[in-house]
């Protein structure tokens, strides 16, 4: 097996179609998933998108990752006969695109928006069902990102301590415990992830709690880490920026004269990049290594059953089965003081900023400052210090609580 070299080690095999084993790989992974969000067979799908993009390929990727090859009427046109509904193809289209990019000559400033667009709640727990697969993709880094972070506030406790809670209410009220308990204790017993599982072709006994909870402790031991080493190389790539004489004035002159339609000024010094796309394939291996042997359906497991927890604690029927008003006075309550605001956002922030890392080698050279500095920006919002305790974070300063770390740690 030769020398793994960019996001296209992360994205899934599959069986062919029509093409190399890597376009079909990569085909999967965009248009397969895009099928399984708006429910038509991929076969379907691929007929009526041969009128926008021809045969699945390389090319034909390119062109349905790039908006004005393929604008969304195209795609409306194109896809008709199969009537999907309108809402769910704006929502789901974006799984067919790549990484916003400048086109070359020009730098584009679009804050977070020139980072890769995360798929919504919806379309990346269809994309998980995708089969096929034999190696980590992006949904499943996304989904790494999502249960390691999950573990680390204890959210998968929450259910056991929910049940309990009814219980306690309810015999400290002297009262019968109702159907709403013995239905909520039967479906929390039910695998939400067999289909996934068997869209994988494995068995149940592919994921158990001590697989679980080995994936775990390997997401919390070296993700964090690998994003964090990174975050601290795009702090210096950016100090260097500002050291080769760019400031903050002539980086907001250069944002104006992008968007009124210029483009950044010669004189403006771009740091070479190399390093941090070298930086892309270390941090790829250690995700290969967190994944390796069975990491890939746990993931997915997990996030399933992270999901599931979301709607149970956002359920008011569960409030009020706890005695409680809302939300904030149950996870009080329970004593989940962990799940703060704090988790909320980094649910978001965290696997963002590891799509982007792994999608950063799709951004042509010459092109990454926009890309660059958006992903400064989503780092430094991101406080490394309750991931990684040996980070010394001081006082949130402007934007974020990490933005000024550089001490990689290890």
């Amino acid at each position: 097996m030769g020398k793994k070299t960019g996001v296209v080690d992360l994205v899934a095999e599959v069986t062919p179609v029509a093409a190399s084993d890597g376009c079909a790989a990569a085909w999967q992974e965009k248009v397969g998933a895009f099928a399984t969000a708006v429910g038509k067979p991929l076969e379907a799908v691929n007929e009526a998108l041969a009128a926008v993009c021809g045969a699945p390929s390389e090319a034909a990727l390119a062109v349905l990752a790039d908006e004005e090859s393929s604008p969304l009427a195209d795609l409306k046109e194109a896809l008709a006969e199969l009537k999907i509904p309108s809402g769910v193809l704006r929502q789901s289209v974006t799984l067919l695109r790549g990484p916003k990019t400048a086109p070359v000559g020009a730098t584009v400033f679009q804050g977070y928006g020139a980072l890769p667009v995360m798929p919504n709640e919806a379309s990346f727990i269809e994309s998980l069902k995708v089969g096929g697969v034999l190696r980590p993709g992006q949904t499943d880094v996304i989904a790494a990102c999502r249960s390691g972070l999950a573990e680390k506030v204890e959210y998968y406790s929450l259910p056991k301590k929910i049940l309990t809670g009814i219980f306690d209410y309810t015999k400290s009220r002297k009262q019968l415990l109702d159907r709403r308990y013995w239905d909520l204790k039967k479906q929390l017993a039910k695998n939400y992830y067999a289909d996934i599982l068997e869209a994988l072709g494995l068995p149940g006994e592919a994921v158990n709690p001590k697989s679980k909870q080995e994936f775990l402790n390997k997401v919390n031991a070296k993700m964090w880490q690998a994003l964090y080493d990174f975050n601290c190389l795009v702090a210096e790539w950016n100090d260097r920026f500002l050291a080769s004489g760019n400031n903050n004035m002539a980086f907001l002159s250069a944002f104006v004269a992008v968007q009124a339609g210029g483009s950044v000024p010669a004189s403006m010094q771009i740091p070479d990049t190399t390093y941090l796309r070298e930086a892309v394939d270390a941090f790829i291996e250690t995700v290969n290594e967190i994944f390796s042997p069975d990491g890939l359906p746990i993931a997915r497991a997990l996030a399933v059953d992270a999901g599931r927890i979301n709607e149970l604690i956002n359920d008011e029927s569960i409030y009020t089965a706890l005695g409680k008003s809302d939300r904030e006075a149950m996870l009080q309550g329970l004593g989940a003081t962990t799940v703060t605001s704090d988790y909320l956002t980094m649910e978001k922030s965290l696997p963002h900023f590891a799509l982007s890392v792994m999608c950063f080698k799709d951004v042509p050279i010459g092109t990454e400052l926009g890309y660059l500095s958006a992903l400064y920006q989503l780092g430094g919002s991101i406080p490394w210090h309750k991931l990684i305790p040996e980070v010394n974070t001081p006082q949130a300063i402007g934007r974020g609580d990490g933005i000024n770390q550089r001490r990689l740690v290890r």
